[in-house]
Parts: structure tokens; sequence; C-alpha cells
């Protein structure tokens, strides 16, 4: 796992699972029930996806993946207003 706070200190986490993901990953964060800003680029560094997420009551964010993201490797940036983090996602669709 990847992190990498941009932002102010702060004690939380990030995961993400499955990994690699299919049609979906839950991004699981500590210490958190806001809304999330989740941008996915590709290694090459163009944006793929982009898309704002809600938590459960237990600090998971569930993302489903759009079609046109083929198999691959991943950046997942995670931003909550405050923080910024950065996450590696393998993508197997087959």
């Amino acid at each position: 796992m990847l992190v990498i706070n941009e932002g102010s200190e702060s004690t939380s986490s990030i995961s993400l699972f499955p990994n690699p993901a299919n049609e979906s990953f839950t991004i699981k964060m500590e210490n958190s029930t806001q809304e999330l800003n989740v941008v996915i680029t590709s290694i090459d560094g163009k944006k793929v996806y982009e898309t704002t997420s809600q938590s459960s009551s237990d600090g998971e964010y569930k993302v489903y993946l759009s079609e046109n993201i083929q198999d691959g490797l991943y950046v997942v940036t995670v931003s909550n207003g405050e923080n910024r983090y950065n996450n590696t996602l393998s993508v197997q669709r087959k």
C-alpha cells in the first residue's frame, strides 16, 4: 500500500480491496465518514475515471469501475477535502 498524505496531519489510513479488481472495489478509510473524491489515472498519467463516493457507516466506500477501464495497473487518488492519498490498483476483467 502506498499512502501519500498531502495535507494536514491525519491518523487515517486507506486500503483498496479486492486488488486486483474486476467490476468494483472498496476503499476502506479509517476515521472517515466524509464524502470522497476518487480519481483513477493510468500509469501514463491519463485520467480515466472520476467519481464522488459516500461512505457507509463503517468508513467503506464502494467504487464501480466504468466499462472503458481496461486490464492494467492504475493509480487511485482519494481526497476528502483535507487530505489526499494515492494507492495502486490492478484491474483484471477476465
